[in-house]
């Protein structure tokens, strides 16, 4: 699946507490998010973040691949709606870098 790095600020809430980050690359499956929290593999998550044109997301998400301060995240429950408008975005970037 393509995915794009891009760097949109994001905030990550679990079931203790939110925390700021930054998403470094995203897919229409997932994304890598940074923060200076950790998390643990398979911990869940809800993640929001803007796409250009003020599309907000915000799919639950399940921690994947920790590794240092990033960590993989996939998507559970994006929206088609959701899901449309990331690969419209990565598309886009991937044709006009």
């Amino acid at each position: 699946m393509p995915r794009v790095d891009t760097a949109p600020p994001g905030r990550c809430t679990g079931s203790d507490r939110g925390f700021p980050g930054a998403v470094l690359w995203l897919s229409e499956s997932g994304c890598r998010f940074r923060s200076a929290e950790r998390r643990n593999e398979g911990g869940s998550l809800r993640l929001l973040f803007a796409l250009p044109h003020r599309r907000m997301i915000s799919p639950h998400v399940r921690v994947i691949e920790p590794r240092g301060e990033a960590v993989g995240l996939r998507f559970d429950d994006a929206t088609a709606r959701s899901r449309f408008a990331i690969a419209r975005y990565v598309e886009d970037r991937l044709i006009a870098p």
